[in-house]
């Protein structure tokens, strides 16, 4: 996906609607739009997220971390969920700041994100050995390499690993599409393509090794009782949006380090927040470049942004369940997402693609080749894995609704049938606007053709290939002129 979305952005330079219209024509905007739109929904809860890490940063700097799971639960409630103003707060800070930055440009936070990004990686390595030492973490270790075979029957596995993985490459969110407009025939696609996920990848699974081994010695030390089977139940309640591990663990784990853990934590928390800030600003940048494609200057795309952003973004960060549902519905839109890019591709040509948007276009020794093969993975084995998810998912749904008290015919929180009503409301709304663009276009075409019809060949008028030309608008003006004149 991220190749895909490399290619056509470097090619078309253009943002994710311009690209499909460039590629394609007027009438595939929608597809474009779907993309932005499933992206900009991610967006709207995503920074509710973001505003969960500034206040961890501030709770971690003066009042401090917790001592028992218990106590890092009812922190996270008070907050999240029992609070009115302070979620709101953060996540207003949050929109405001990467929207600024947007406006008087990004290059210091650039330079801040060069120390603190780092300074995250180093963070996340010292915790790494850190938890590598401490009682029972290899009872954790082991846990999580230990196969659950059972766990590849559940759909939901295989829809968070991949919404989970493409959230963090960007891949299927339109953003690399978009940023890569500014590539040249010089930056390595096919390498940046193979490399971003190999390193994020690497980066996920020593964080994994740290948390569970933290967590598995953090329970066992503090409740000496508990089996396995009990630690395990209590991991599986990881937070709204999978979001338990990194405020309601990784407190926890950085209180019980043997070093001064409530610093540790705020430098994370710190750095986690630029980090996450720096994501927030890419995606506001990539929803004003779609709005100034369309002729609207940039000082007003981006206010417009920010209104819409955190206008949409209070309902999540009022009620934690709209942010579990929208967790719920748009991470599998990042997977049709990928099949709409896929497709792209597929109805562009995958042999034209190869050669015309990737080998040919980079200069020689620049990148690596793209082998011809790669055609048949976009034409075969993505639409079959992209076509199984979504009918797994849907007959999961069907047989056994997240919101066990209702039907799959209600709307629930976690039910099919919220699934689909906002699909279809968010394909509305991108389909109907292109219809009307189509529709006034084509009307467009047939007045101009109205006012300025063909020459009555009786009058002459002919050209030197013995056809008539049509009325001019110059025409028009000399023979009012003359008709005036008399």
């Amino acid at each position: 996906m991220l190749l895909v979305e490399y290619g056509i952005g470097r090619y078309t330079k253009k943002s994710v609607v311009g690209s499909f219209r460039t590629l394609f024509s007027d009438r595939v905007i929608f597809l474009g739009a779907w993309i932005v739109m499933v992206s900009f929904c991610i967006t709207c809860y995503y920074s509710v997220i973001l505003g969960w890490c500034f206040y961890y940063t501030l709770y971690s700097a003066f009042v401090g971390l917790p001592a028992t799971h218990e106590e890092s639960q009812q922190i996270f409630q008070d907050y999240a969920k029992d609070s009115r103003y302070l979620p709101v707060l953060t996540t207003f800070s949050a929109v405001a700041l990467a929207c600024f930055s947007v406006i008087k440009g990004v290059k210091t936070i650039e330079r801040v994100s060069l120390v603190l990004v780092p300074a995250l990686l180093i963070i996340i390595v010292f915790s790494f050995f850190g938890s590598l030492f401490m009682p029972h973490s290899w009872d954790g270790i082991a846990y999580l390499f230990t196969p659950d075979v059972d766990s590849f029957t559940d759909i939901r596995t295989w829809i968070d690993a991949l919404s989970q993985n493409a959230f963090d490459t960007g891949a299927g969110t339109g953003l690399m599409l978009t940023f890569s407009s500014y590539m040249t025939a010089q930056h390595g696609i096919v390498r940046y393509s193979r490399v971003v996920p190999l390193m994020n990848n690497a980066v996920s699974l020593i964080c994994a090794m740290a948390l569970f081994g933290g967590m598995f010695s953090t329970l066992i030390t503090h409740h000496g009782h508990m089996t396995k089977d009990d630690i395990v139940h209590i991991l599986k309640d990881n937070g709204p949006g999978n979001t338990g591990l990194s405020f309601i663990w990784l407190p926890l784990l950085f209180n019980n380090l043997d070093t001064p853990g409530r610093a540790v934590a705020f430098f994370f928390f710190l750095c986690l927040s630029f980090s996450g800030l720096t994501s927030l600003i890419s995606n506001i940048e990539m929803f004003t470049r779609t709005i100034t494609d369309f002729g609207v200057p940039r000082k007003i795309a981006i206010p417009a942004c920010f209104v819409l952003v955190f206008g949409i973004s209070l309902m999540s960060s009022l009620n934690i369940k709209i942010l579990d549902n929208q967790d719920f519905v748009w991470g599998f839109g990042l997977i049709v997402n990928g099949m709409v890019l896929v497709g792209a591709v597929i109805a562009f040509g995958p042999d034209r693609f190869i050669n015309d948007l990737v080998n040919n276009y980079t200069l020689a020794g620049h990148d690596w080749r793209l082998h011809p093969l790669w055609k048949w993975v976009i034409i075969v084995i993505l639409p079959i894995e992209g076509m199984c998810l979504l009918i797994w998912w849907a007959i999961d749904l069907l047989d056994d609704p997240k919101d066990t008290d209702m039907k799959w015919t209600e709307v629930g929180e976690k039910t099919f049938m919220t699934a689909i009503i906002e699909w279809f409301g968010v394909f509305l709304l991108v389909f109907i606007p292109n219809v009307i663009y189509i529709s006034c276009r084509s009307f467009r075409h047939r007045a101009r053709n109205a006012e300025y019809p063909p020459l009555n060949p009786a009058n002459g008028n002919r050209n030197e290939n013995g056809s008539y030309n049509s009325i001019r608008p110059a025409e028009l003006t000399t023979e009012f002129a003359h008709i005036s004149l008399e």
